[in-house]
């Protein structure tokens, strides 16, 4: 799967739903710092890793595809998602290729 390009405006999105003052609270529920969803959304901070897009996703009661991974994109590749806005590897006996 890739990360979606688009997945800073899908995350606001659904923050945007749950009400702007729940920022704090699904950052902290997520198990982050009550600033970090302020740092990436309005700071542009790097999300950081799939397991913390993950973490966000379990705080939000949504599903990673619903912002931060695209599911119809390479479908048929096996697990080794690197967090990295648009890209996505295979990871083969350790090997990144």
């Amino acid at each position: 799967m890739r990360v979606r390009k688009d997945w800073r405006a899908k995350l606001a999105e659904l923050v945007e739903r749950a009400g702007k003052r729940k920022r704090t609270s699904i950052s902290v529920r997520a198990g982050f710092s009550p600033s970090y969803l302020r740092d990436v959304l309005d700071r542009n901070q790097d999300i950081g890793s799939a397991s913390k897009a993950q973490a966000l996703s379990d705080a939000m009661g949504v599903e990673i595809t619903d912002w931060y991974l695209d599911a119809k994109a390479e479908a048929q590749r096996p697990s080794g998602i690197d967090h990295r806005e648009g890209e996505a590897h295979v990871i083969i006996r350790g090997t990144v290729k």
